[in-house]
C-alpha cells in the first residue's frame, strides 16, 4: 500500500501536478521580483521628491535674492533721483550767494560770514549725501550708469571750487555741460528701473 502511494505520487509529480507546482513555483517568483521592483519604484520616487523640492527651494531662494537685490537698487535709484534736484539746487544757490557777495549786495560783515557759512556748509553736505548714494550706485548698477555719476559728481565739486574762490562766469560757462550730464545720470537710473524711455541730452539754451 505504501508502494502503491509512493508510485502516484511519483507519477503526480512527473505528470501534471509536477506542473502545477512548477507553474506555482513559478508564479511565487514573480510576485516576489514584482515586489522588489516596486519597492525599487518607490525608493526612486522619493529620491525624485526629494531632490525636487530641493530645486524648488534652491529656486526660490533665489527669486528671493533677486527679488531683494532688485527691491534695495530700485531704493537707491529713486534716492539718487532725489538727490539730483538738491545738489543742483544747492550749487546754484552757491552761485547766487557769490555773485550777491562780490557785487555788494550783502550788508554787513557778520552776515557775509554767516552767510558764507550757511551756504557753504550745505553744498558740503549735501555733496557729502551725494557722494554715499554714488557708493552704493557703484555696487548695485551697471559701469554705464557708474561711469555717469562719476562724471557728474566730478563736475559738481570741480565747479563749486571755482564758486567758492569767487569765479562767477564758471556756471554760465559751463551750465550747459553740467545740464547734460544731469541728463545722462538721469537716462541710466530710468534705463537700470526698465523704464523704455530716451532722454536726449540737450543744452537749455537749445530747449
Amino acid at each position: 500500500m505504501d508502494f502503491t502511494l509512493a508510485i502516484a505520487t511519483v507519477m503526480f509529480l512527473s505528470g501534471g501536478g509536477g506542473a502545477y507546482l512548477g507553474s506555482y513555483l513559478k508564479k511565487k517568483g514573480e510576485n516576489l521580483a514584482t515586489h522588489e521592483d516596486i519597492d525599487q519604484l518607490v525608493e526612486q520616487v522619493k529620491a525624485v521628491t526629494t531632490a525636487t523640492k530641493q530645486i524648488e527651494t534652491k529656486i526660490s531662494g533665489d527669486l528671493w535674492d533677486r527679488q531683494r537685490q532688485w527691491e534695495l537698487r530700485r531704493e537707491i535709484l529713486l534716492s539718487a533721483a532725489k538727490k539730483l534736484s538738491e545738489i543742483d539746487n544747492n550749487l546754484l544757490g552757491l552761485h547766487h550767494f557769490e555773485k550777491q557777495l562780490v557785487g555788494g549786495e550783502i550788508e554787513g560783515e557778520e552776515s557775509k560770514i554767516r552767510l558764507k557759512h550757511d551756504y557753504v556748509s550745505s553744498w558740503n553736505n549735501c555733496m557729502h549725501s551725494f557722494e554715499e548714494t554714488e557708493s552704493l550706485i557703484y555696487v548695485t548698477c551697471s559701469k554705464e550708469t557708474m561711469r555717469a555719476f562719476a562724471e557728474l559728481a566730478d563736475l559738481l565739486r570741480w565747479m563749486a571750487g571755482k564758486i567758492v574762490k569767487g569765479d562767477l562766469e564758471v556756471y554760465d560757462k559751463r551750465k550747459d555741460d553740467l545740464f547734460a550730464k544731469f541728463t545722462s545720470v538721469r537716462i541710466g537710473i530710468r534705463k537700470e528701473l526698465g523704464i523704455g524711455f530716451d532722454l536726449i541730452p540737450q543744452s537749455k539754451s537749445g530747449e
